[in-house]
């Protein structure tokens, strides 16, 4: 069996896009000091981030209907400093994608079948933020003016909807059903890319939520979004499972003899998965924060040494506060932007296996009605899998490994913040009909 299709899918307008146009001054009463946003409510003394917010957003809200310029601002208010600012271009277009696919399904038998695929879209008018569009350096930063473009505004983000992705995959199915279960076997071989995953709204990846690091939202050249094209956040280069379900025989290896609400209804199921690391970027943490001060919201990369690629992998890393980088390959960008490029690092690969013993019991006289009981194991080896190593040059842990990761499938979910990396043991009763 051949089949196949072509299509074209329209995406939903970013709402955040709306949401960050909302907040721009005078609409919310919150302002910016030292690159944090405060309340002007929370004070906790006179001389305090709190009290300088509040002074800085009271003079701001009365003197804005008043026409008042930022000299008068910093005039009246020696702490005062400018809000930022987000805008949109006057064209706005929805996003939407061109997807393709050809299937070529082999049947052996009436209990297998083989199916082999080639998948691929483009996305087109992608959101993506500038957010160093207002970004200057008195001090001469390469690739940056000495004056602000407009001194009236600290970060000004740009939301604009120029960018583009890409996905191309190939793919194997092998599934096989006998008397009393099934397998599968699942392989795809990938490549997506982009140049800013998830428009820059929401990380893939943050160090906030505990992760080694945060994913690149911006691109790094003030207007070249271009240079920021590479392998997306989510780029899985190879990624492997295989699934089983068998009903035990124990009645056959009895020869017949026992009691059937004993010997039957047991089964085993699990699956064994295995994927390439994830993408990373080797960034210069030190200098993104220096020039946040002047406007420049988004991050700086690391420079190249010359003394070893800068296309580096962790694959086979097998415990933690391991070095699995070149760290000498990659040096800070105190004078001009970094030129190792996005998402050109990866992290160690992830290995894992589930697995379940439940025991089914019919309820009699309930056709469909039966009761279950057993226990799931998450991680059944209690195998270690890693996190990126930490990307940013200027921390003493850069290239190190620090912490695990939770697997993609745990009684916890994935994105609650427990720690569901070691060996998880679930007891499990359930009632169907």
């Amino acid at each position: 069996m051949v089949r196949g299709g072509y299509g074209i899918f329209y995406d939903a307008f970013p709402g955040q896009i709306v949401d960050s146009l909302a907040g721009n001054a005078p609409n919310v009463s919150f302002y910016v000091v030292g690159g944090g946003y405060y309340a002007p409510a929370e004070t906790t003394g006179p001389g305090s981030l709190f009290a300088l917010a509040s002074n800085s957003n009271a003079a701001f809200v009365q003197g804005f209907p008043q026409g008042i310029t930022l000299q008068q601002l910093q005039t009246s208010d020696p702490f005062f400093a400018p809000p930022g600012f987000t805008y949109t271009p006057n064209d706005i277009h929805v996003p939407y994608y061109q997807k393709w696919s050809l299937e070529v399904e082999k049947a052996f038998g009436a209990n297998t079948s083989l199916t082999v695929g080639y998948i691929g879209n483009h996305g087109n008018h992608e959101t993506a933020q500038y957010n160093a569009v207002n970004a200057y350096d008195p001090a001469g930063y390469a690739g940056l003016p000495t004056a602000a473009l407009d001194p009236r505004f600290n970060v000004v983000a740009g939301a604009y909807n120029n960018g583009i992705s890409n996905y191309s995959a190939l793919t194997a199915q092998i599934v096989h059903r006998y008397s009393s279960g099934q397998f599968g076997f699942n392989y795809t071989y990938s490549h997506a890319l982009d140049e800013i995953s998830n428009g820059g709204f929401s990380q893939f990846s943050s160090t906030s939520f505990g992760a080694s690091n945060t994913s690149i939202t911006n691109p790094q050249l003030p207007y070249n979004l271009r240079a920021n094209y590479a392998s997306a956040d989510y780029d899985l280069r190879q990624n492997l499972n295989f699934n089983y379900v068998w009903e035990l025989p124990l009645k056959k290896l009895t020869l017949g003899h026992g009691p059937d609400a004993l010997l039957k209804g047991w089964q085993v199921a699990g699956a064994t998965f295995w994927r390439t690391g994830l993408p990373f970027t080797a960034t210069d943490g030190i200098t993104s924060g220096g020039l946040s001060s002047t406007g420049y919201g988004a991050t700086v990369f690391a420079t190249a040494t010359g003394t070893g690629p800068t296309s580096q992998t962790c694959s086979g890393v097998s415990r933690a506060t391991t070095t699995c980088l070149n760290t000498s390959a990659f040096a800070l960008s105190p004078t001009a932007f970094g030129n190792v490029g996005r998402n050109g690092l990866r992290g160690p690969d992830y290995w894992g296996n589930d697995f379940s013993l439940m025991k089914f019991i019919k309820i009699p006289k309930w056709e469909k009605a039966q009761f279950a009981v057993g226990a799931q194991f998450y991680n059944l080896f209690n195998h270690a899998n890693f996190d990126m190593p930490v990307g940013n040059v200027g921390s003493s842990s850069f290239g190190s490994i620090v912490k695990t990761v939770s697997g993609p499938t745990t009684p916890y979910g994935v994105g609650l913040g427990a720690d569901a990396s070691p060996r998880l043991v679930q007891l499990k009763a359930q009632f169907t009909f």
